[in-house]
């Protein structure tokens, strides 16, 4: 499974000039590619590193998410967030083990 190309905005540096919802999409982007990036490594078991890697990921996210809702709105927001918090939750036990 290859992780899916973002937007050429997303491998710039944030900047400061940016529109606060370009900025803040730009942030929970970045979070999320995180979140990708690492699911290989937590699935596989190999690493311990990776599930929590993962975990940190999910939880920036919905952060980032939770941050911004007045950009996005509650609903908008509380359904994108609720996912996360379960992949997150989802690898608990392993980190737990760890």
């Amino acid at each position: 499974m290859t992780t899916p190309r973002f937007p050429e905005l997303i491998d710039q540096p944030l900047d400061p000039a940016w529109p606060l919802a370009v900025a803040a999409q730009h942030t929970v982007l970045g979070y999320f590619r995180r979140v990708l990036e690492s699911r290989n490594a937590a699935r596989s078991g190999e690493c311990v590193e990776g599930v929590h890697q993962l975990r940190v990921a999910a939880r920036r996210t919905r952060t980032a998410l939770q941050t911004f809702t007045h950009i996005w709105g509650e609903d908008d927001t509380r359904a994108f967030a609720k996912p996360l918090a379960r992949l997150a939750s989802s690898f608990g036990p392993a980190r737990d083990l760890d």
